[in-house]
C-alpha cells in the first residue's frame, strides 16, 4: 500500500473489531486522522463537549471527566499498540479530556472557551514541567493521558489567575 493521505486510516480500519473500536474512540470518532492539526481538532472536540455540559453540576461533570479519562487511557493504550506508536498523532481523546479539565468551572462564553483553548494548546505543545516529564516517564495510555491532564490543569490555573488579575486591576 502506498503512503499518503488516508493510509493510516485505511490501516486502522483493517484492524480487528476490538482494536478498531479502541482506535475510533481514541481518535475522537476518527477526527484524529485529519491530515492537519489533529491535536487542535481534538481540542476543539473537547470545547464542544464542554459547551454541551457546561450547565452540569460539579459532581456529574467530574464523573464525566473521570469516565472520559479512564476510557481514554485504555483506548489510547490499545490504539497506540495497534497503530505501532504509543502516542500516535491520531490519538486525540487525551486532548478532549485535557480541554475538559482546562475549562472546568469556566462560563461557556466565546471568550472563556477561546482563552482556555489557546492556553491548553500552548501548554500541550510547549510542555512545561511537569507536562513533558509525565509524557516521557509514564508508559502507555496513562502517559498519553496524564500529560494532557497536566496541561489542562495548567491552562485552568492560568485563566483563573488571569481572571483574578483582571478583577484586581479593575478594583484597584
Amino acid at each position: 500500500m502506498e503512503a499518503g493521505p488516508g493510509t493510516e486510516l485505511r490501516r486502522a480500519l483493517a484492524l480487528a473489531p476490538a482494536e478498531r473500536l479502541a482506535v475510533a474512540v481514541a481518535s475522537g470518532g476518527l477526527v484524529g486522522f485529519a491530515p492537519y492539526a489533529p491535536g487542535t481538532l481534538g481540542s476543539g472536540l473537547g470545547v464542544a463537549l464542554y459547551a454541551a455540559v457546561a450547565g452540569w453540576a460539579a459532581g456529574p461533570f467530574w464523573f464525566l471527566v473521570l469516565g472520559v479519562a479512564a476510557l481514554g487511557t485504555w483506548t489510547a493504550h490499545v490504539a497506540g499498540r495497534a497503530l505501532g506508536v504509543t502516542d500516535h498523532p491520531a490519538i486525540v481523546v487525551d486532548e478532549v479530556t485535557g480541554m475538559l479539565v482546562a475549562l472546568a468551572g469556566a462560563p461557556a462564553t466565546p471568550v472563556f472557551l477561546a482563552a482556555a483553548f489557546c492556553l491548553f494548546r500552548f501548554f500541550d505543545i510547549v510542555k512545561p514541567p511537569p507536562v513533558r516529564w509525565l509524557e516521557r516517564t509514564v508508559p502507555g495510555g496513562a502517559g498519553v493521558m496524564l500529560d494532557d491532564l497536566a496541561a489542562g490543569l495548567l491552562a485552568n490555573g492560568a485563566w483563573r489567575l488571569g481572571l483574578w488579575a483582571w478583577g484586581a486591576w479593575h478594583a484597584g
